[in-house]
C-alpha cells in the first residue's frame, strides 16, 4: 500500500508530502507498523501585536541582508531586539509506534495537543519537526464539519467529502444509499448543512468516514455533540472495525469509550507524553491527575498483599490504614457468593483538621468498566469532621448483588460530591474479590436482580 510521509524541518523550510515509498527510508513505518510518529513537536508563534505579523518577514529580510554589520553595531549597543512574539509549544517530541489492527486512545486535559496530534497523523496540519508517518488509506473525523461546505446540501457534500477521502464518483454512487441510511438525518440529505444542527452534521460526517473503507480511522472528540443513540452506533461500528483488523486512533474525554474501543492509551500533558500502557492503568492514573489538579497531592504506586502495584493518590490529610475485607461473620475473605455481602474494614486518621470528608466506594470489572458506585454525599450522610490526630473505625457493608465474575473495590475519602472537589485518599483497586455463582445457577452478566416471571 502507498505510504504518505509528512516531514517538515523549520531549519531547512523543506515540506514534502506525500514522499515514495523507498525501502531505504528510515520514516517509513516498519512492517506491520500503520502509524508512526517519531519526535514530533508543534511550535505556534504567538505575536504581541497585529502588525508585527506583517512586519516581521520584512525585519528577517533586512537582519540577512545587514548581518555582518548587525553583529558590530549590536555588540555596541546600538540595536535593540526585533523579537515581536513568543513561542507556545503544542507537542513536544511526541513518540510512538501503532501497529496494524491496534486500537490506540489519547486522553488528556484541554490544551494538551491531543487534537493537533491527531491533525498532524491525518495530514491536514505540518509539524514543526518530526515525522509523521501513516500507512494506508486514513480517514479522518476532526473538527466538527471539516471538509463539509455549510451552502451545499448533505447530497452535495457526501460527494465532496467522499471524493476528498479518495473515492470515486462510481464507488460513492454504490455507497451513497448505505451512507444515507447510517446518518439517518431524512429530507435534511437535500437541505444546505448550514441548516442543520450540530448533531445531524456529526451524523453525515461519520456516515461517510463510515463508508470509505479506510484501514486507519482517526476520531476526535466531535461525537460528543451526537446524541445517545447515535454515539452507541458509532461504537458499535468502531468496535467491528477494530475486530475486522481495522487500525483505530481515538480522541475522547470518556473513560468509557477507552475502554471499550482501546487496548492501550497514552496520556498527553503540555504536548508531552506523560504516561503510556494499558487502558484501566493509564486512565486511573489520569483520573488521580485530574484530582491533583484541584488540590496539591501525590500520585504514588503501592504493594497490595498480593503483590499487585496500585496507584494511590491524594494529599493525605485524611488516610485509611488497615484496610481488610471480611464476610458478615468477620472472617477474612476475597470470594463471596453472588447475594453475599461483604464489610470493608479500615481505620480513618486525620493528619490536620477535617472540616468535611466524604468516603466512597467504586466497584470495577477487570477491564476497569465501572460496575458500581456510591458515597456518603449521595447517599445523604451529614460530612465527616475529625480534629487533627484523630482515629476513627470505618466500616462499609456492600451487597453484593453481582453476576459471577471477578472485580475490584476502590475507596476514597475526598471533599463534596466527588474527588476532584479535593481528594484526601484514593485507593485505587484496593481489593481484588471473585464473585461465585449462586448453586443452582440462575443468572448472568454483572447483576443480579430480583425477577419474577408470570405466566
Amino acid at each position: 500500500m502507498p505510504r504518505t510521509i509528512f516531514r517538515f524541518d523549520e531549519t531547512s523550510s523543506v515540506i514534502t508530502t506525500p514522499q515514495p515509498e523507498s525501502e531505504t527510508n528510515s520514516d517509513a513505518p516498519s512492517t506491520g507498523c500503520a502509524i508512526s510518529v517519531r519526535e514530533v513537536s508543534k511550535v505556534y508563534r504567538i505575536w504581541d501585536n497585529p502588525s508585527a505579523r506583517l512586519t516581521a518577514p520584512l525585519l528577517e529580510v533586512g537582519k540577512r541582508l545587514l548581518r555582518p554589520w548587525k553583529d558590530h553595531a549590536s555588540s555596541a549597543g546600538k540595536l535593540r531586539p526585533t523579537t515581536t512574539y513568543h513561542e507556545f509549544h503544542a507537542l513536544r517530541e511526541v513518540s510512538f509506534e501503532l501497529q496494524k489492527g491496534e486500537s490506540l486512545g489519547i486522553i488528556g486535559l484541554n490544551g494538551s495537543g491531543k487534537s493537533t496530534l491527531l491533525q498532524i497523523i491525518a495530514g491536514t496540519l505540518q509539524p514543526s519537526s518530526g515525522t509523521a508517518c501513516a500507512k494506508g488509506r486514513i480517514a479522518a473525523l476532526l473538527e466538527l464539519g471539516s471538509g463539509f461546505n455549510p451552502e451545499f446540501t448533505g447530497h452535495e457534500n457526501v460527494y465532496l467529502n467522499a471524493s476528498l477521502l479518495g473515492l470515486s464518483n462510481r464507488e460513492i454512487d454504490a455507497k451513497y444509499d448505505d451512507i444515507v441510511d447510517f446518518a439517518e438525518i431524512g429530507e435534511f440529505i437535500d437541505q444546505p448543512v448550514k441548516t442543520y444542527s450540530s448533531g445531524m452534521v456529526v451524523r453525515l460526517a461519520f456516515a461517510v468516514v463510515a463508508h470509505v473503507d479506510p484501514e486507519v480511522l482517526v476520531v476526535d472528540e466531535a461525537l460528543a455533540v451526537g446524541d445517545s443513540y447515535f454515539q452507541a452506533k458509532c461504537l458499535r461500528f468502531m468496535r467491528r472495525f477494530s475486530d475486522n483488523d481495522g487500525t483505530l486512533l481515538i480522541v475522547s474525554h470518556s473513560p468509557a469509550a477507552h475502554l471499550a474501543l482501546c487496548s492501550k492509551v497514552i496520556m498527553l500533558h503540555e504536548g508531552r507524553i506523560i504516561r503510556s500502557g494499558k487502558a484501566k492503568d493509564t486512565l486511573d492514573y489520569y483520573n488521580a491527575f485530574i484530582a491533583k489538579r484541584t488540590e496539591k497531592h501525590e500520585i504514588s504506586a503501592e504493594k497490595r498483599e498480593d503483590g499487585v502495584e496500585i496507584l494511590r493518590s491524594g494529599s493525605f490529610a485524611l488516610t485509611f490504614k488497615g484496610l481488610v475485607l471480611k464476610n458478615m461473620n468477620g472472617k477474612k475473605r476475597d470470594a463471596f457468593v453472588s447475594g453475599e455481602s461483604c464489610v470493608l474494614h479500615a481505620c480513618l486518621e486525620a493528619k490536620e483538621n477535617i472540616d468535611e470528608a466524604t468516603i466512597g466506594i467504586l466497584l470495577r470489572d477487570l477491564y476497569g468498566r465501572e460496575v458500581f458506585g456510591t458515597n456518603t454525599h449521595l447517599l445523604g450522610h451529614a460530612p465527616l469532621t475529625m480534629r487533627s490526630g484523630e482515629s476513627r473505625e470505618l466500616q462499609i457493608r456492600v451487597k453484593l448483588d453481582l453476576g459471577p465474575g471477578r472485580y475490584t473495590i476502590t475507596i476514597a475519602a475526598h471533599k463534596g460530591k466527588v474527588h476532584t472537589e479535593g481528594n484526601y485518599d484514593w485507593v485505587n483497586d484496593a481489593f481484588v474479590i471473585d464473585v461465585l455463582p449462586p448453586v443452582p445457577l440462575t443468572c448472568s452478566g454483572f447483576a443480579l436482580l430480583d425477577v419474577d416471571f408470570s405466566l
